[in-house]
């Protein structure tokens, strides 16, 4: 597997779910150390299908309707630290159009917080999914990056 480094203002080297969750007690002459926390981790661990098919002509338009529906959660341009949403380039949802769909469209995720977009259609579902599988393959290094993303992504 081929990592990229994360790049971005949200880019701390905290991660979502990476750090230990522990309870901490103090007691009077008590002389426990803590373990020390795992170093910081900027890498994408991003999944691709390279029998994935996706239309270059999507990417961009799939790159503005993320921006307005997707990125406050996952992150402007696809990078997210892991909370409140993941990064969809690492996502095993987002892998594949088929399971994307019923996420996007009928909220199955909406127990976990993921909100429900039903005015979306098929086609932009879509090219959202073109834009995120653009982005990880960006992030493997088996796509160029298209040229407003090298141009620090402003739209």
């Amino acid at each position: 597997m081929v990592l990229a480094e994360r790049v971005g203002f949200e880019d701390v080297g905290w991660r979502y779910g990476v750090q230990p969750r522990r309870v901490l007690t103090f007691g009077l002459d008590g002389k426990a150390k803590v373990a020390p926390t795992p170093p910081a981790d900027m890498r994408v661990y991003a999944l691709d299908d390279p029998s994935i098919q996706i239309a270059e002509a999507d990417i961009a338009p799939g790159r503005m309707l993320f921006t307005m529906t997707c990125s406050a959660c996952h992150g402007i341009n696809l990078n997210s630290a892991g909370a409140p949403g993941p990064d969809l380039r690492e996502s095993g949802i987002a892998l594949h159009q088929g399971s994307l769909w019923p996420v996007l469209h009928e909220g199955t995720l909406l127990p976990r917080g993921m909100p429900r977009f039903a005015m979306l259609t098929p086609e932009q579902a879509r090219q959202i999914h073109a834009y995120i599988r653009a982005g990880a393959r960006e992030a493997l290094g088996t796509r160029k990056a298209s040229q407003d993303q090298a141009s620090g992504g402003r739209l």
